[in-house]
This record gives C-alpha cells, sequence and structure tokens, in this order.
C-alpha cells in the first residue's frame, strides 16, 4: 500500500497518542527491556516531547507514525505496528533531512529491524556504547547530506 505524504506539527491536545504510540512502539521493538521501564518513562518523556519538535504523519485522520527532534537529533521514529512497512517511517525520515545537513540518533543494538531501515536511509554507525539506564548496547547512527 502507497501511503500519501501527509506530514504536519504535532498540535497541545494531541500528546497523550503520541505519548502511547511512543510507549507501545517501545515495548513491541524492545523485548529484552522490562516493560515497567517504559511505563516509568512516560512522565519524563512527556517533559521532554513538548519542548521538541513533534511531526506526525496522519493517514485518514489518524496519527499513525511519530518523528520527535531535538535540532538535528532524533529523540523518537515511531510508526503504529499496523502501519509498519508502508513508507510511512521513510517519509518522516526524508521529512527531516530536507531541514538537516545530518541526522543523529541512538538505536539498541537488539532492535536489528531499526538498524537495517536506517541503514537503508543511509545512516551509518558511529560508535557503540552500553545505555546506563536500560544496561542494553546501543548504536549511534548519523545520515549526513
Amino acid at each position: 500500500m502507497k501511503v500519501s505524504n501527509n506530514i504536519r506539527e504535532m498540535k497541545s491536545d494531541e500528546i497523550d497518542i503520541i505519548l502511547d504510540i511512543w510507549l507501545k512502539a517501545n515495548i513491541t521493538s524492545q523485548p529484552l527491556i522490562d516493560e515497567n521501564f517504559w511505563y516509568r518513562s512516560i512522565e519524563k518523556i512527556k517533559t521532554q516531547i513538548v519542548k521538541e519538535k513533534v511531526y506526525i504523519y496522519e493517514l485518514n485522520e489518524e496519527i499513525v507514525g511519530i518523528i520527535v527532534l531535538s535540532g538535528n537529533y532524533i529523540n523518537y521514529l515511531c510508526v503504529k505496528d499496523k502501519y509498519k512497512r508502508q513508507g510511512i517511517g521513510k517519509a518522516l525520515i526524508k521529512h527531516c533531512k530536507n531541514n538537516f545537513w545530518s541526522l543523529i540518533l541512538k538505536v539498541y543494538n537488539e532492535n536489528t529491524t531499526a538498524i537495517e531501515f536506517l541503514k537503508s536511509q543511509y545512516f551509518f554507525v558511529r560508535d557503540k556504547m552500553n545505555n546506563a539506564e536500560t544496561n542494553q548496547c546501543e548504536l549511534s547512527m548519523e545520515w549526513i547530506r
């Protein structure tokens, strides 16, 4: 299914929808991290998200994907499970590529699906480190125009 590009900035009253997408995406894509970690992080994430630039992908008046940026750093890229592999993540990344000379993010080493997706979008691994909060290995990845 080809999706049309319908990306816009988040409205302030959509924060709970954004948090729900973030929570579900992290629980399903990070099985080695205790689910309770994500629930405990919601308030911290909410405080962060309202300060950042958030773009949403809307399809048939439903928010199906998000990308949260702090400058050129991608804090979160999440797509609802039933809409994955439909070009939504790619469209959100492309939207950001149009506005920056480089993009940086971190991804858990175990999340091979995300790593392969990012490599297909011309991101490369810059560094490998341990996340102190989760005790999981993370990769720092970057795209440069």
